[in-house]
C-alpha cells in the first residue's frame, strides 16, 4: 500500500471523492509524503490536498503552482491557503456516500433523462451558482438530468466535474411533493449501474439537504472537506 492509499484508508468517508477520482484516473500525483499528499486534476484545474495535520498540509501545499481551486480535507488550514495564494474564500462541506449495493425503490411516474439546450434558459434562471456557459457545457456533456413527472418538467440534478452528485433543484411550483428524493434516488441507481459509488458534498449548515441524504441512506462524514477558491 502506497502512502496515498494509506491516507485514503485512514479517512475513507471524508476522502471518498478523492478515492473515486483516483479510481477513474482523474488525478495525478504532485507530492506524496507520510502524512499528506497533493494531487492535481487537469480537466478542472483542481488541486486536491489530503493532510493529517497542518504541518503536513504546509509541506504538501508548497508544491502547488498558482492554484485557483483546491479541494482540501483539513479545513483548519483554509485561511492559510487563502492568504498564501490570494484566494477569495472557502465553502466547508460534509462528504456523503451511498455505500450499499441495493437500489432505491422509486416511483414509476417519474422519469430522469438528459436535458437539451431548449432547457438552458430555465436552468440558467434557477441555478445562479453556475454561469450560463458552464450550464451549457453540462447539458451538452449529458451530466445534467431533468426530472419529469407525468410529462411535466419538475426539476433537475447532475454531477459536478469531480464526479459528485449535485445541482439538485426542484422548481417552486413542484416543491414539498418528494421530487428531490425521487430525482436523487434515480441518479444513485444510475451510478450503481455504472459501478460507481454515489457521492456528494453538503454544505455544513444545509440541514434540509443533510436530512435528505440520510433519508436516502447516504452515509455522512464526521469530518469536513473544503472547496477553496
Amino acid at each position: 500500500m502506497n502512502n496515498i492509499q494509506r491516507l485514503l484508508s485512514q479517512k475513507p468517508l471524508e476522502r471518498i471523492t478523492q478515492s473515486e477520482m483516483l479510481r477513474k484516473g482523474l488525478l495525478g500525483t504532485v507530492f506524496e509524503g507520510e502524512e499528506s499528499a497533493l494531487m492535481y486534476a487537469e480537466h478542472m484545474d483542481l488541486y486536491v490536498l489530503m493532510a493529517n495535520n497542518e504541518a503536513a498540509a504546509e509541506e504538501a501545499i508548497s508544491h502547488a503552482q498558482n492554484p485557483k481551486l483546491i479541494l482540501s480535507d483539513i479545513s483548519s488550514f483554509d485561511k492559510e491557503i487563502i492568504r498564501r495564494f490570494s484566494l477569495n474564500g472557502s465553502t466547508v462541506c460534509f462528504s456523503a456516500a451511498y455505500l450499499s449495493q441495493d437500489k432505491i425503490l422509486v416511483s414509476p411516474d417519474i422519469v430522469l433523462r438528459p436535458l437539451s439546450l431548449e432547457h438552458l434558459d430555465r436552468v440558467d434562471k434557477d441555478y445562479p451558482i453556475y454561469s450560463r456557459e458552464k450550464i451549457r457545457r453540462c447539458i451538452l456533456s449529458g451530466v445534467l438530468q431533468g426530472g419529469f413527472h407525468m410529462g411535466e418538467w419538475v426539476g433537475f440534478i447532475g454531477q459536478h466535474e469531480e464526479g459528485t452528485m449535485g445541482m439538485l433543484h426542484i422548481f417552486d411550483e413542484y416543491r414539498k411533493r418528494g421530487f428531490g428524493y425521487e430525482l436523487e434516488a434515480r441518479l444513485i441507481n444510475k451510478l450503481l449501474d455504472l459501478g460507481d459509488i454515489p457521492t456528494g458534498h453538503v454544505v455544513t449548515n444545509n440541514h434540509a439537504s443533510l436530512a435528505l441524504q440520510r433519508k436516502l441512506g447516504m452515509h455522512i462524514s464526521e469530518g469536513t472537506i473544503s472547496w477553496i477558491y
